[in-house]
């Protein structure tokens, strides 16, 4: 689906193709029938085309309902899209991080000493940590110890890479993943 249209053609195939099959299973299904099993086969197969006639002409419409709300939400997202041009809240809020923590304001008031003093907590978080914070949507905080947490990891792999050499690097790979979930202070 990429438009209106699309999905307005694939209502219409669904619903005439729906009728289609159950106006035609008529004919063809006692006839497969007969012809495989005889007169019982014929009887049968008169009953399972009466069963698709009646259900196949629903579903094919109620199928199209589908895709026709398909073929609409198709149209608005891409209206949604020419409307902001491909920014997204993220792309916006990441270039006002980005501006901010290349300028630093002065002040004089005293509101404006605790706005400072606030900034100044933020001026001490690393941007990429304000950056993680503002595309994962987690506090900084939280950010900071995944980071940490990160951190630890990589350095033990070094260490542990360091001290066994004779290794492949299969049963290192191997042995570094059971390290890492064993010593993790994140694992369940």
């Amino acid at each position: 689906m990429t438009d209106f249209k699309s999905g307005a053609r694939a209502a219409g195939l669904s619903i005439a193709y729906g009728w289609k099959d159950g106006l035609t299973g008529f004919i063809k299904k006692p006839r497969i029938g007969y012809r495989r099993h005889g007169i019982i086969g014929g009887a049968t197969g008169a009953l399972v085309a009466t069963a698709n006639g009646l259900v196949k002409p629903i579903v094919g419409s109620l199928a199209s309902v589908t895709w026709l709300s398909r073929g609409m939400y198709a149209s608005m997202k891409k209206g949604t899209k020419k409307r902001n041009n491909g920014l997204n809240d993220k792309h916006l809020l990441i270039n006002k991080l980005s501006i901010q923590s290349s300028f630093s304001p002065s002040s004089s008031n005293d509101n404006d000493e605790e706005q400072q003093d606030d900034e100044d907590n933020d001026d001490n978080v690393p941007t990429n940590i304000k950056f993680a914070a503002v595309v994962s949507g987690y506090p900084v905080e939280i950010c900071q110890q995944i980071l940490d947490e990160f951190e630890k990891v990589k350095k033990r792999h070094k260490e542990i890479a360091a001290s066994s050499p004779n290794q492949t690097d299969k049963h290192q790979h191997k042995y570094l993943c059971r390290l890492q979930r064993r010593h993790s202070d994140s694992a369940l």
